[in-house]
């Protein structure tokens, strides 16, 4: 064999080592991946030089969570705030921003979309002024209204609408970037009732509703409860 090919084989399997471990999450033995796809090929042995791929953390600290009610009763999604997170306020770290979808039909292509046309209006948005559900079985103790709406894709940089919920265990929810709220400071609610409607304003890029949940001083991951989502 010549010497280009020997070292083109051993690029490959070498590769292919790397490959087959980071499918795995690092769990595999480098050298037999690399012998299995190229079994019989004189660079095997050479994978054995091959490190071990470990996964990393931003944030090895337990994660707890709570479990709510969705926030809507209409199809949505969410985006997650990521472990970078734990260093914002309380309400925010660990939260959730979550919005209505559609699942439309374009040119014989479904998919989800979160408005129609270009969004550059709030009332482009499916959710904008859709029924916000409460998350808990709580009491409403505080209560910030921002009456100023954004336009989508200009964020503000002022206080959020922004209501705060506790729980009779004392798990505290924040509710963010409302419209005309529903309830006021002393309400008792339960879970799945209507507390206002999804808004746009302070630091938001387009309508939407954030979720945040904590304990004490320990910032809470949400998982919504399923049974209820159709």
């Amino acid at each position: 064999m010549k010497a280009t090919q020997q070292t083109w084989i051993k690029r490959i399997v070498l590769s292919l080592a790397f490959v087959s471990v980071a499918a795995v999450g690092g769990g595999a033995n480098p050298v037999a991946a690399g012998a299995v796809v190229a079994e019989g090929a004189s660079a095997v042995s050479n994978a054995t030089q091959v490190p071990p791929m470990t996964p990393t953390k931003m944030n090895v600290a337990e994660i707890h969570s709570v479990l709510a009610h969705p926030v809507f009763s209409h199809r949505y999604a969410c985006i997650e705030h990521g472990a970078d997170s734990f260093q914002w306020d309380l309400g925010d770290a660990l939260g959730t921003d979550c919005f209505i979808e559609e699942l439309l039909k374009v040119d014989g292509r479904t998919w989800p979309r979160a408005y129609k046309g270009s969004g550059e209006q709030n009332d482009d948005w499916y959710g904008w002024h859709q029924d916000v559900l409460s998350p808990c079985t709580c009491q409403v103790t505080d209560i910030v209204v921002n009456h100023v709406t954004n336009r989508p894709g200009v964020m503000a940089m002022d206080q959020a609408s922004k209501l705060t919920l506790k729980r009779a265990d004392d798990v505290i929810f924040v509710m963010v970037h409302f419209d005309n709220p529903r309830v006021k400071v002393g309400d008792a609610l339960v879970e799945g009732q209507v507390i206002a409607q999804v808004g746009n304003n302070g630091r938001s890029h387009h309508p939407h509703i954030h979720v945040g949940a904590y304990k004490d001083t320990e910032p809470l991951q949400i998982r919504f409860d399923q049974h209820y989502i159709q």
